[in-house]
């Protein structure tokens, strides 16, 4: 499965807090669409979100806040990968994912606390024709 992430800059000149910056013009050039509509997926621990997959619709994901799982399978070739996104801004995790067409996805927070997934999309959620459920991890 070829992935691709987009790095959220961290800009570290304060003492007591960050600045994440991500780049939506990089985002929109990475999925090759406009970015229609962002919104924030809030997950209790352990929640899992998703578990399934779009026929047309491009996402981009984060993690705002928490250390977040996502499992995605790509449904043509039965592969499997997990990556972990958290909000630390650095180098291994702090990335925006790119979730094409056709790989079902679902994210877990692995954290002990409220975790929030930002989504950056072609489409809005829910969308009746493009949204199909994908056995990508088990509910609980």
């Amino acid at each position: 499965m070829d992935l691709q992430f987009i790095p959220v800059q961290r800009d570290k000149r304060h003492v007591n807090r960050h600045l994440l910056v991500l780049d939506l013009s990089e985002v929109a050039q990475a999925l090759g669409a406009k970015v229609v509509v962002s919104y924030l997926n809030v997950m209790d621990p352990g929640a899992i979100a998703g578990n399934h997959r779009h026929v047309r619709k491009l996402e981009a994901m984060r993690a705002a806040v928490g250390r977040l799982q996502v499992d995605l399978l790509d449904v043509a070739t039965g592969e499997r990968m997990s990556v972990i996104l958290d909000d630390s801004g650095d180098a291994e995790h702090g990335y925006c994912l790119i979730i094409p067409p056709g790989v079902g996805h679902a994210v877990t927070n692995l954290g002990a606390t409220v975790g929030v997934l930002e989504v950056f999309a072609t489409e809005p959620p829910r969308v009746s024709d493009d949204d199909f459920p994908c056995a990508v991890t088990p509910t609980t």
